[in-house]
């Protein structure tokens, strides 16, 4: 296996890194799919570290004998705006399958910010979370194209942030209270469909 290596904190952006995903063409949309899909993360970096990106992908490249210049795919782009302006930010892609050529699947691992292992049903990672990642960088070829991809190795969640449910917060609510309807219905009686 390649070495390992680990990114500075960066913000995170659009993870899917419990669930493996896949693009679906006819639907428009990213799909969960345990067989073909894959984990992925972006991270947001300033723009000042996309020097020390390029270097570890042109080391990558080297090794198997491909100039940087030749690669038709990178693990990283700079970030725009909606105008198409950059923001002084980039953007690098980590990923992985989601099931290997012998038919086992992967997991990636997630820690806390003292690097204590997360149980991966209560991994809770949103957008703008602060993260780190664990990766290794990997040179590919596919027909004429060749690319330096970054896989995915581990995440660890420095600063959580909180996920997004659409709710908004409402104005007159009291925390102290207990306005809660309690339901007498015993469990055999209660109806989840809604």
């Amino acid at each position: 296996m390649a070495k390992r290596l680990q990114t500075p904190r960066g913000i995170a952006r659009y993870p899917k890194t419990t669930v493996p995903y896949k693009w679906d063409q006819a639907a428009n949309k990213s799909v969960v799919d345990k067989e073909e899909g894959k984990y992925s993360l972006d991270i947001i970096f300033p723009e000042s570290l996309e020097a020390k990106f390029k270097q570890i992908v042109t080391d990558t490249a080297t090794e198997a004998k491909v100039a940087f210049d030749k690669l038709d795919n990178l693990p990283y782009s700079i970030e725009e705006d909606e105008d198409g302006n950059p923001t002084g930010n980039i953007v690098v892609k980590f990923g992985q399958k989601s099931k290997n050529k012998d038919g086992t699947y992967n997991r990636v691992p997630h820690v806390d910010a003292k690097a204590k292992p997360i149980p991966f049903a209560e991994v809770k990672l949103w957008g703008g979370s602060t993260v780190i990642a664990e990766y290794h960088p990997f040179y590919y070829k596919s027909g004429k194209k060749h690319g330096v991809t970054f896989y995915l190795d581990a995440v660890q969640i420095v600063k959580a942030a909180e996920g997004n449910t659409g709710f908004k917060p409402q104005e007159d609510a009291d925390d102290d209270s207990d306005d809660t309807v309690e339901n007498e219905a015993t469990s055999s009686e209660t109806n989840t469909d809604f």
